[in-house]
């Protein structure tokens, strides 16, 4: 089939499923009603031609976001599906470390620049993972398929006890989790490409946050092993909690402004 039969096919052809027959959330991403699609980038000035052609095309991205608290509360708040786009990186290293940890924000639709492998790609956790390089009728049908299929899934129960959109974003990322987050995507998500948050930093962080998660009647416990450490929140045991914060306060010293890490 010839290039220019597959746009065909495309644009003749994606209209009725959009609108006949889907979800209410996949119908409305589809049409590019508002804001349904963040798009994260190592590089948001390289990303935002692909961007602008996606737009172009039907898809509904939003501002190109880079790496961030502030773009990580944007995502979080509207509840947006992720495109993360990996123009500039040269290797599939970062591609992968990237999509592992942005999955802790929303399902990602990854973009690779160069040699990838779509298997492992899925493995890591993403929803999909294209060549940037595609046409882009081909490139922008693949999203909203991976959009409309989204849309079909069950959505989470909202939380009991919901976060304030003030807070950390670290404390919405730990309350919302479904499982164990390894150390190492928190300090990639936290410090980023490439750069990532160095795990004593990660460590004193997740100490100042005890009280907060505890608030909300969560706890996190940490599972070290050899170079990697396995946090996972649980349901609040409240004696436990209470021994804690009896023992922290009969050890505190004068200089107890320190976070000291092990």
């Amino acid at each position: 089939m010839s290039p220019s039969s597959v746009a065909t096919l495309t644009t003749t052809t994606m209209p009725a499923p959009r609108l006949a027959g889907e979800p209410h959330y996949a119908r409305r991403i589809c049409r590019g009603t508002g804001t349904r699609l963040a798009m994260v980038a190592f590089h948001p000035e390289a990303a935002e031609p692909l961007a602008d052609r996606l737009r172009t095309a039907g898809v509904p991205v939003g501002r190109v976001l880079g790496w961030g608290t502030q773009a990580y509360r944007q995502i979080l708040s509207r509840r947006e599906p992720i495109v993360l786009d990996t123009a500039g990186e040269p290797g599939p290293t970062e591609l992968y470390r990237s999509i592992r940890a942005l999955r802790h924000l929303g399902p990602v639709i990854a973009l690779a620049s160069g040699p990838h492998d779509l298997a492992d790609g899925l493995a890591e956790g993403a929803v999909n993972l294209l060549d940037r390089e595609l046409p882009v009728a081909q490139l922008a049908a693949r999203v909203l398929a991976d959009l409309r299929w989204l849309g079909r899934r069950p959505q989470p129960a909202p939380d009991a006890r919901p976060v304030s959109s003030a807070a950390p974003v670290l404390l919405h990322i730990l309350a919302r989790s479904r499982g164990s987050i390894c150390c190492h995507e928190l300090c990639w998500l936290l410090g980023g490409p490439p750069r990532p948050l160095a795990r004593g930093a990660l460590r004193a962080r997740l100490q100042r946050l005890e009280p907060a998660l505890h608030a909300h009647g969560l706890d996190i416990r940490r599972d070290s092993g050899w170079g990697s450490s396995v946090y996972t929140v649980t349901a609040l045991d409240r004696s436990t909690a209470l021994d804690r914060s009896t023992a922290l306060d009969r050890s505190t010293a004068p200089d107890c402004g320190t976070v000291h890490c092990g």
